[in-house]
């Protein structure tokens, strides 16, 4: 069983600047801390990837483990679990086309547009549909919240 939620939000940023930013993990998760807990583990062999432990407060849960972040895509971060729960995420930084639903008349604001999306698994039948879709609007929320701290730190702070 899986479930998946995605958040997307609206940067004046040119897009370049705002993947600089998001593509260092150093940087970018610490901003986050809504989301969970980040702690750099070591630089994997492989270029361009590093391991971290991810904690991720769902609710009264707390789920993750080590996962080996890919910082080597152009457009943002991926990272997958190595150990722990089951999960994927993806930090994507595009130019804004006037894609994000709900804004204005669909037209070019300019700047860049954010998405992240997590996948996360559970092993087991009921109990795992249960958390999967209790957790599903939880971590929905979760990435929404880590996408405008994001937006108001590569914005404001930096």
């Amino acid at each position: 069983m899986s479930a998946t939620a995605r958040a997307r939000v609206h940067v004046d940023l040119p897009a370049d600047e705002l993947r600089a930013f998001v593509r260092d993990p150093h940087a970018a998760l610490p901003v986050i801390t809504g989301f969970g807990d980040f702690v750099h583990h070591r630089d994997a062999p492989a270029a361009g990837r590093q391991e971290w432990d991810v904690i991720y407060h769902v609710g009264a849960l707390q789920l993750g483990g080590r996962v080996e972040i890919d910082t080597s895509r152009h457009d943002g971060i991926d990272w997958r679990s190595l150990r722990g729960t089951r999960h994927t995420f993806s930090l994507t930084v595009t130019e804004d086309q006037g894609q994000i639903e709900g804004e204005d008349d669909g037209e070019s604001q300019g700047g860049s547009v954010l998405s992240l999306e997590m996948r996360l698994s559970l092993s087991g039948l009921l109990m795992a549909r249960i958390a999967e879709r209790t957790g599903a609007g939880i971590m929905r929320r979760h990435l929404e919240a880590a996408a405008e701290q994001l937006r108001h730190h590569a914005e404001w702070c930096r």
